[in-house]
């Protein structure tokens, strides 16, 4: 298992010192960016790319996915798989409430979701497409998408992998009061090809001015005051849990990914602006040592 990092003008400066170890940099699909972040380390794309009702959409741009430009970035930056995320939205059923579970909602959503897959999987393969979990984000992913076995269903009907991310996996279950260790057992481990972990953090009044004291203004993060929100350094806690679940990898239990992904820092935004070598310095190594204990 290779371990990464989002590309991240801080992280470079770490690596080219020999302070972390990196085997591949997390990139969004940018080319600018890829080119700059090959000069240093292998890199592979996280597509932002999401399940909709009308097909793969696109989420930087908001249009249908091209599939053309996602093969050849793909084939460019030797990208091994191709990420969407079942994050189907409430502004697509206006007529279904956020949370509803009735079987009718759920069926129709999981049969959009099938049916908007079947061109990228024709395209790719569905050995080499992967489905990510995600919480559900102010409210406005439907519900049906972050319980455990609709995402089950999803995969093993798709015949796609499963990306599955840890946090946002600890969030949701937090969201429908399920404990957490029993929502990632209910999930597709067994169809595990890629792993992202990060570190979760309340966003109560003191998280919200350490932001602010980054320089990132308070106010972007207010909406989600009083949730968990990913994407920052590990607590004890965080690792913890991550030891917890690679040592279900280490067992057999769960199926293996080719990378192990930290979630952290970034090129452009708030994520640079959160992301602080400091804990780079101090994450990535340890990391790196918890991952290289699987045996390959």
């Amino acid at each position: 298992m290779k371990v990464a990092i989002n590309y991240s003008r801080a992280a470079l400066t770490l690596l080219r010192a020999g302070k972390i170890q990196v085997d591949v940099w997390k990139c969004p699909a940018w080319d600018d960016l890829l080119a700059e972040a090959q000069q240093s380390n292998d890199v592979y794309i996280h597509f932002p790319l999401a399940i909709s009702p009308h097909g793969i959409m696109h989420t930087e741009k908001k249009t249908l996915v091209d599939l053309d430009e996602i093969e050849r970035q793909k084939d460019e930056s030797g990208t091994p798989l191709v990420n969407v995320h079942f994050s189907p939205h409430t502004r697509d059923y206006p007529n279904i409430p956020v949370d509803s579970m009735q079987p009718a909602h759920i069926q129709q959503i999981m049969d959009d979701a099938l049916r908007a897959l079947e061109p990228i999987i024709q395209r790719f393969g569905a050995e080499n497409v992967i489905i990510e979990n995600v919480p559900d984000a102010a409210n406005t992913v439907m519900r049906p998408a972050i319980y455990p076995e609709n995402i089950k269903n999803l995969i093993t009907q798709s015949g796609c992998g499963f990306l599955l991310d840890i946090s946002h996996a600890r969030i949701a279950a937090g969201f429908i009061g399920m404990d957490e260790k029993a929502y990632l057992q209910a999930l597709p481990v067994q169809h595990i090809r890629e792993i992202h972990v990060t570190g979760i953090h309340t966003l109560d009044d003191n998280k919200l001015t350490q932001i602010q004291e980054l320089g990132v203004h308070a106010d972007i993060f207010q909406r989600l005051k009083g949730r968990r929100m990913d994407h920052l350094p590990f607590t004890e806690d965080d690792w913890n849990f991550t030891a917890w679940a690679l040592d279900h990898i280490k067992q057999g239990d769960w199926a293996a990914p080719w990378v192990v992904s930290f979630e952290y820092g970034g090129v452009g935004g708030i994520w640079e602006i959160i992301g602080e070598p400091q804990v780079m310095l101090e994450q990535v190594p340890r990391l790196y040592d918890l991952v290289a204990s699987i045996p390959a």
